[in-house]
């Protein structure tokens, strides 16, 4: 992945918007997410100090990655992201510098901010932290064993590693913050937000399964069912707004049974044998069974194995393991603007297919890889080696494939996504 440091304070951000700005909030959902300053969440903590300093933020627009022309083009293209965008007289760019690039050429007549710098590549894990393990050649920076931590980098490019919110003196504090009850305790969340995220931000875990911060609400996994009293039967806390003196029951006896017949409807409805699936210790379904003790199903299995669709040089489709949560759909449509992803025939033959129904290699793909980040499953993964030629070859797609700078990496060695 690139590494990035942030080269702006938060007053240094500032004084290049002007309070009539309308502010368009942008970030990868890759490298720059790795690295500590971008995703979903940190703009969301953008936009929080930002509203609360008189500034006006009308949208954050999150991408599987920006250094693709053809992504950052579609932007213009959609109906509902062109009216966004005809509006925006500002654009925050928490990407690298390829992508702040590409924005500035796609939107001449806006105020394009850049408030990273990419360094090089490097890698990232719990135990060490992140890493920059290539500089580019262009920086100040010579390669070493091991790699240098992003700490020591930004000290020594008098640079930030650590995300806007630092700059301020006392912890940021939300706006609208209202009180509901959560399982008999008393909480503070904030007003019109989704019950589902308050409540996890609050100590009180829902499972869920079709659910990210990133993607708009749909409900479809109804795992995350609660009861609101006031409301018949269960409700679907991803798609209900908190409002003041809401008292809300996140699990008993009911609510756990409902859950358990979900998931053993999900595990007899595919093929889930855990022993062969790459997504291992990452799979949500997984972690989901294991705290729900399921060690039985009362359902038998009555599905007809699908084929792989390996066509792609990056992606491999396993619709086995498919859930129908419709991230993939959604991540498609919000992140990547390519709806590209889309849900076939009906009954207990629905399938997500690319394009017409064609195999993935000769869809509209742009290999942005938010379908793969979204999948809470291993129906989607990374083909990450792949081999070739007559003597078959491994040849590594991924390492240099995001940024057009890879030929200033000042090393030989093989470098990491």
């Amino acid at each position: 992945m690139i590494i990035s440091l942030r080269t702006l304070t938060y007053d240094e951000l500032k004084e290049k918007l002007s309070r009539e700005d309308k502010i368009v909030l942008w970030s990868c959902d890759t490298c720059i997410r790795f690295s500590g300053l971008g995703g979903i969440s940190k703009m969301q903590i953008l936009e929080d100090m930002l509203v609360n300093d008189g500034y006006q933020v009308i949208r954050k627009e999150l991408l599987g990655i920006s250094c693709v022309d053809e992504l950052v083009e579609d932007r213009k293209l959609d109906d509902v992201k062109k009216e966004i965008f005809d509006q925006a007289t500002a654009i925050i760019v928490l990407a690298c510098e390829e992508a702040w690039e590409r924005v500035h050429l796609a939107f001449p007549d806006k105020k394009v901010i850049q408030v990273t710098r990419s360094f090089g590549f490097g890698n990232i894990s719990e135990e060490r932290g992140v890493h920059l393990t290539n500089p580019f050649q262009d920086t100040e920076f010579d390669a070493v064993p091991g790699g240098i931590p992003v700490e020591q980098a930004a000290k020594q490019s008098k640079t930030f590693h650590t995300f806007f919110d630092a700059d301020l003196q006392e912890p940021l504090q939300p706006a609208n913050l209202i009180e509901i009850t959560v399982d008999g305790k008393t909480i503070l969340a904030k007003e019109g937000a989704n019950l589902l995220e308050e409540c996890q931000a609050n100590g009180f875990p829902i499972p869920h399964l079709c659910h990210m911060k990133s993607l708009l609400p749909t409900g479809a996994c109804r795992m995350c069912l609660v009861k609101i009293k006031g409301r018949k039967g269960l409700v679907a806390s991803c798609c209900t707004l908190v409002q003041k003196g809401m008292q809300v029951i996140t699990e008993d006896d009911e609510i756990k049974e409902d859950r358990r017949i979900t998931l053993e409807l999900l595990l007899s409805s595919q093929e889930h044998n855990c022993l062969t699936c790459v997504k291992e210790e990452d799979c949500q379904l997984r972690t989901l069974i294991r705290e729900h003790s399921i060690v039985d199903l009362r359902f038998g299995k009555k599905f007809q194995p699908i084929p792989l669709d390996e066509s792609s040089d990056a992606i491999v489709k396993d619709p086995n393991r498919c859930i129908l949560c419709g991230r993939c759909v959604r991540a498609c449509d919000e992140i990547a603007g390519k709806h590209n992803l889309s849900f076939a025939h009906r009954g207990s033959r629905v399938i997500v297919v690319t394009g017409l129904n064609k195999p993935w290699a000769e869809s509209d793909c742009a290999t942005c890889m938010a379908c793969v980040y979204a999948c809470p499953t291993g129906a989607l993964y990374e083909k990450m080696l792949y081999f070739d030629g007559n003597d078959w070859k491994p040849r590594k797609l991924y390492g240099q494939y995001y940024c057009n700078r890879s030929h200033l990496i000042n090393t030989e060695k093989d470098t990491q996504k």
